[in-house]
């Protein structure tokens, strides 16, 4: 019965190499994604802010890192997760119709007697196997109630009686089925009769030739499973993990067994789906498990191609090392859905090169500015770290610097972005720099993190006058480029347009003339040659636009790579 013991010293490793600052820094940035779903602030579980936790104890990032992950993935309908249960609300709710499939009902048994097993306490408006298709999959990002691990799954119940043998049936219909996953928030104890044992046991050798991945709950009696087993919990194979439960302030209350136990998850005050379309809170390993099988569905939607064996060690793998969890399960550790699917990446994402202010009023200054990438200027990045100063900024003083909270998610590499810097003192210089994250460093990983870009500095208007802004360089598209980039602008009133194009020296080597313009955003085509038509070489250069012939508005940086 003894399992094959899981290092956690690389996960231990890399958390505690995280410096507080750091994580400080990172808390408060905005995710690429976050669910417009009203009730996820109550979902701790998802994301732990210390304070959503009702009355009890917590401690900020004691949870499975749902947003991070959703940076990644947010799940896939072409993933069947099965739930093995007696107890739905076949009817549905409003927030799970999108990722239902219909039923599969397990006949009654001939006789219809013989060993049950009864689900664990809800309260009355709960139906047990309800609340746990909600925890992996309700529809994530409409605008209505919770938000499942999974935004998009097609979650399978497979409906049972409360009969050990009708159970059992379950795991078989799910394979035929074709479900990766299900969710098994039952348990057999080691003194039911053998031949219980026995069918169970080949039943999820069943499930593990149809690469069936088996997500069991180790039970809440408080005691260790190593020493009086449950079933499928203590089975030494491939495919079932083992998961008991801890509270927010990361304290496990549930049964424990660190030979047969493997990691733990949020099982306490857990929000799931309730009768009448409402909602209500949960306690047990049988929440915590579904936690569990719905970060191995978003594994799974990720990573078609690993079998049920793969998907249990990438989890086992990324589980975070917690103190209060040594000795108790086998990977010392919780459960973390990014770590689970986000791969090695050993290249940070590109700087800005030309965050640039366009439009001010007394109070709020407008920023712009071309989008890199997750790999360098490959991919699309996690996340933006914006902080404004009254001071010159640089790579030292930018960790005290104020961050600018209203930053949109990162887009495709090479498109612009805007951010809105609000609250700002009227007749006030402010300088601005930013970051680029990758999914490792929205995560709080060292080394995932863009070199700081170039500062943009701008003065609030005294008074609102918006009449000092008649013109705006907004930077090159794309930026870097090679052959050829278009530099673009915003004219607050017509004019003659031209800009000035300078390299690293100072020296003027390009004059583009744009003739008359209208007013509004437009642009001009710059091939990276100089006056005389020949290609100048890689480097950094600087545009000057002029509007009737006088210089308006900050320079922008542009850089050619040939």
């Amino acid at each position: 019965m003894a399992s094959r013991r899981v290092s956690v010293s690389t996960a231990r490793r890399r958390l505690l190499a995280i410096p507080a600052a750091v994580l400080l820094a990172i808390a408060a940035l905005a995710p690429a994604i976050l669910p417009d779903d009203p009730r996820f602030p109550d979902q701790w579980s998802l994301q732990n802010t210390g304070d959503n936790a009702g009355p009890l104890p917590a401690i900020a990032g004691i949870d499975i890192a749902a947003p991070a992950a959703w940076n990644v993935s947010t799940g896939s309908r072409s993933v069947i997760v099965a739930i093995s249960d007696s107890d739905f609300d076949l009817a549905g709710h409003p927030d799970l119709a999108a990722n239902l499939l219909p039923a599969i009902v397990i006949p009654p048994l001939r006789g219809g007697k013989g060993y049950e097993l009864a689900n664990e306490p809800t309260p009355k408006s709960v139906h047990h196997g309800t609340a746990i298709a909600g925890i992996i999959g309700a529809v994530g990002h409409n605008g209505l109630g919770m938000t499942g691990i999974n935004w998009e799954v097609s979650l399978l119940p497979v409906r049972s009686s409360s009969l050990i043998d009708s159970r059992i049936l379950t795991i078989y219909a799910a394979a035929d089925a074709g479900a990766e996953v299900i969710n098994v928030s039952w348990d057999i104890p080691y003194s039911a009769p053998q031949h219980y044992l026995d069918d169970l046991y080949a039943a999820c050798l069943y499930a593990l030739e149809h690469d069936l991945l088996i997500v069991c709950s180790a039970g809440n009696d408080g005691r260790d499973v190593d020493a009086a087993p449950e079933y499928p919990c203590c089975y030494d194979l491939p495919n079932i993990i083992c998961v008991t439960g801890l509270k927010p302030d990361g304290q496990q209350i549930f049964n424990y067994g660190d030979e047969s136990v493997h990691l733990a998850a949020p099982g306490v005050r857990i929000l799931v789906p309730a009768g009448s379309g409402g909602f209500d809170y949960v306690l047990g390993t049988s929440f915590a498990t579904p936690m569990v099988a719905g970060v191995a569905a978003l594994v799974r939607g990720r990573f078609p191609a690993l079998d049920a064996g793969a998907v249990k060690a990438r989890i086992l793998a990324g589980t975070v090392a917690t103190p209060e969890l040594a000795g108790l399960v086998i990977t010392g550790g919780r459960l973390d859905a990014f770590r689970a699917l986000a791969e090695p990446d050993s290249i940070p994402p590109a700087p800005v090169l030309d965050l640039a202010v366009y439009d001010a009023d007394s109070t709020t200054l407008l920023l712009r500015w071309t989008a890199t990438g997750d790999d360098g200027t490959e991919g699309r990045a996690a996340a933006y770290d914006l902080r404004r100063a009254t001071e010159p900024l640089d790579a030292s003083s930018f960790a005290t610097a104020t961050p600018v909270s209203d930053v949109p998610p990162p887009g495709a590499p090479g498109s612009w972005q805007k951010a809105r810097a609000s609250g700002l003192e009227p007749g006030m210089r402010y300088y601005f720099a930013l970051r680029v994250l990758d999914e490792w460093g929205a995560y709080g990983e060292p080394g995932h993190v863009s070199a700081l870009s170039n500062v943009a500095n701008a003065r609030t208007p005294a008074q609102t006058d918006r009449s000092a802004w008649t013109a705006t360089l907004l930077g090159g598209r794309p930026n870097p480029f090679n052959p050829r980039t278009e530099i673009r602008f915003v004219l607050a009133r017509p004019g003659e347009v031209s800009l000035r194009l300078y390299d690293a020296r100072g020296r003027l080597v390009a004059r583009l003339e744009g003739g008359e313009r209208p007013a509004g955003e437009q642009g001009i085509t710059w091939e990276g040659r100089d006056a005389a038509g020949r290609e100048l070489p890689s480097g950094v250069y600087c545009g000057r636009l002029l509007l009737d012939g006088r210089a308006v508005g900050p320079a922008c940086k542009l850089g050619l790579i040939r």
